[in-house]
């Protein structure tokens, strides 16, 4: 339907209009009318050619005096609707609600429209004129002007003239200076190593080692900061860099001649049959070393761990590379920021962001981190900057993971909820956003329909961008009984690069190929994101993920050397996980032992259920998998259909009572529905 009149675009007071574009033919006939009452009016046919829709948008509505929303059952499933008018009760601003039908407002319109006197289009007396009172206006009425975001920017210009563009030119030139010296920083040469001593042998282990580290770090993924991309790393060639092995030169001078800002060496020595490794980061500019690291490995197994400590001290270095440039110089992440986002934080809460980005980074390499530590910098980033999306984005995230299991169910989905909100107020437009929102439908509240179609949309606008999407559409295949479906999509999930979390991906992967009963697949897997992380949580889920497939398969003694390693790692802090392994290696009174002496109230109810399953203790199991149920752990519920540990209990009656409480719980997807027998199974 043609539009009735063009979008006011001067100095004095107008009303936003928010409406479906479905309803024109009754939205355009009303506005056409407060138009001919002398009403200024802005709806988006004021959206200049090539001007961002968001932005023009959002500055028509900060600018508005008032919000006239048109209630329908169109506008009520609009997203951009539901963005309109929650930006405008965010900002305070009056919103005047007409509606076009009897129709019952979502739960969050409820709440912030409860204080307003609503309009009935088809059942007001004097509808017009009321609508007119309500807008603040008459046919015989003068706007005033107001001071609109957009506005104030023209009279700006038109004032301070001549100064001012001299200003924005500096300013653009300095931008523009520091953001280039930053798109410089990311690169690094990868020395070969020095062998301490005349043999041979280490000698070629030495070269063959610098290899696997630099052709791992060449191949870097893209670093993301902001919601935007930032920069790839940038690795000199082999052949540029090994030119140098032996030469003696000043680190400064092979910078300068490889055009790299940090420079990765070592050595390799032989002690008897012991092999020492040791590393180091360097930054050039003032020859600060960044990071350094020792491993010590058996001389006899130097071939086969090559590979692995190759893996670590790449996937390590390149992660301290860019915090080292971030936490430096946090003011040109934020003019990076500046260039391509409409949102950048402060200083100090960028400071507090790095903090928290450090708790997440640690974690994920195993090399310490804490999730409280992780909240709290999170919450002071935002205390200080209400605008920092990211640090919305990363708090969702953290009650996503109920802070390391510590917080209630109930607790955490409204907090997650309630942070990516908020985040995507503040940046809609965003791959992470759809990815948050999916795995708090999935995880946090069983919605496997909304959470599905959050998937997909993440996966046809960014389909190689993240493996979360399509972790998150298998996980739900494989709760629904579709495992052929579940094993196809993690497959193609292992081709795309995590990054800093790529060893809790493979962890992840691994996991559920157990679950599928893939376990000499699991095992692979397992053993590449080990090489990954030496320490923390992330090694000990690996180490009792490898433990499982090699019981299943009757691999007992194997299996035992790990699980120790693991109990060493996180024994202290997560006990529970052992329970089940040792009762079923054969140290039961050692698995009795550590259930007796368990205390806490964030004890996991799966690991109690398998446990108990494992000492047989059958109506113990039952309870612990009705608690997992209620508390929607993920691993029980994961398993819960097809993993072979349950077999023992699947001829229990009560076994089809867990199944039918569980789908109790669960919003399925409509294939789920569709493929449902008679029986409702």
């Amino acid at each position: 339907m043609e539009k009735p009149f063009a979008a006011y675009e001067g100095d004095e007071s107008y009303i936003f209009v928010c409406y479906s574009h479905e309803d024109s033919d009754v939205v355009y006939p009303e506005i056409a009318w407060l138009h001919k009452q002398g009403t200024n009016l802005w709806y988006d046919e004021g959206i200049s050619a090539g001007k961002n829709w968001r932005a023009a948008i959002g500055d028509s509505l900060l600018g508005a005096s008032r919000v006239l929303f048109y209630i329908s059952e169109r506008s009520l499933k609009s997203n951009h609707c539901n963005r309109e008018i929650n930006l405008a009760l965010d900002e305070d601003k009056d919103v005047v609600p007409v509606y076009l039908e009897e129709v019952e407002l979502t739960s969050d319109l409820k709440v912030g429209l409860n204080r307003v006197q609503a309009l009935h289009r088809d059942q007001n007396t004097n509808y017009r004129q009321h609508l007119l009172n309500a807008l603040g206006q008459s046919a015989s009425t003068p706007s005033q002007p107001v001071s609109s975001p957009v506005h104030r920017r023209l009279r700006w210009w038109h004032y301070t003239g001549l100064g001012l563009v001299l200003t924005i030119l500096i300013g653009a030139a300095w931008v523009y200076i520091q953001y280039r010296e930053w798109i410089a920083l990311p690169s690094i040469a990868v020395l070969p190593f020095t062998n301490v001593g005349t043999d041979e042998e280490t000698r070629l282990f030495a070269r063959g080692l610098s290899e696997d580290i630099l052709d791992s770090l060449a191949q870097s993924v893209v670093v993301r900061r902001y919601n935007m991309y930032v920069k790839q790393l940038d690795v000199a060639s082999g052949a540029a860099s090994f030119q140098f092995a032996d030469r003696g030169e000043d680190l400064s001078v092979i910078a300068e001649k490889l055009n790299v800002a940090y420079v990765l060496g070592g050595s390799v020595q032989r002690m008897g049959d012991r092999l020492r490794i040791t590393t180091q980061l360097v930054r050039v500019e003032d020859n600060f070393g960044v990071w350094s690291r020792p491993y010590e490995r058996a001389f006899a197994d130097r071939f086969e761990m090559q590979q692995g400590v190759a893996q670590n001290i790449a996937h390590i270095a390149e992660s301290e590379l860019f915090f080292d440039i971030q936490k430096r110089i946090p003011a040109i992440f934020i003019v990076a920021c500046a260039v391509v986002s409409p949102r950048c934080p402060d200083l100090k809460a960028e400071e507090h962001f790095m903090n928290a980005e450090n708790q997440s980074r640690l974690m994920n390499l195993g090399e310490g981190g804490d999730w409280a530590l992780r909240e709290e910098y999170l919450k002071k980033t935002v205390a200080v900057d209400p605008s920092f999306a990211w640090a919305y984005r990363m708090l969702a995230n953290v009650y996503l993971q109920r802070v390391g299991g510590r917080m209630p169910l109930q607790e955490s989905s409204f907090a997650a909820h309630a942070a990516l909100t908020r985040a995507m107020e503040l940046e809609p437009d965003s791959s992470y956003a759809e990815l948050q929102i999916g795995q708090i439908y999935l995880y946090l509240d069983l919605d496997y329909a909304n959470a599905e179609a959050s998937f997909k949309r993440g996966l046809d606008r960014f389909p190689t961008e993240n493996p979360s999407f399509h972790v998150g559409l298998a996980r739900i295949a494989l709760r629904e009984g579709r495992v052929g479906e579940a094993s196809r999509l993690m497959a193609t999930a292992s081709a795309l690069d995590a990054g800093e979390e790529q060893a809790s991906f493979l962890n992840t992967y691994a996991w559920l190929l157990t679950v599928l009963g893939d376990y000499e697949r699991s095992l692979k897997v397992s053993a590449d994101g080990l090489n990954l992380v030496l320490g923390g949580p992330v090694r000990a889920a690996n180490l009792r993920i490898q433990a499982a497939a090699l019981i299943e398969l009757e691999r007992i003694e194997k299996a035992k050397t790990l699980l120790e390693e693991a109990w060493d790692l996180d024994g202290s802090v997560r006990p529970e996980f052992y329970i089940s392994h040792f009762a079923t290696i054969g140290e039961k009174e050692r698995a009795e032992r550590i259930l007796n002496d368990l205390q806490g109230e964030s004890v996991s109810t799966y690991a109690l259920a398998v446990g108990y399953l494992a000492l047989e203790d059958i109506d113990s199991t039952f309870m612990a998998i009705e608690a997992a149920i209620e508390d929607h752990n993920r691993l029980l519920i994961d398993s819960l259909r097809t993993a072979a540990w349950w077999d023992p209990i699947r001829d229990d009656p009560r076994f089809d009572g867990m199944l039918d409480l569980l789908d109790s719980k669960v919003t399925h997807t409509q294939t789920y529905l569709n493929n449902l027998d008679p029986t409702g199974r």
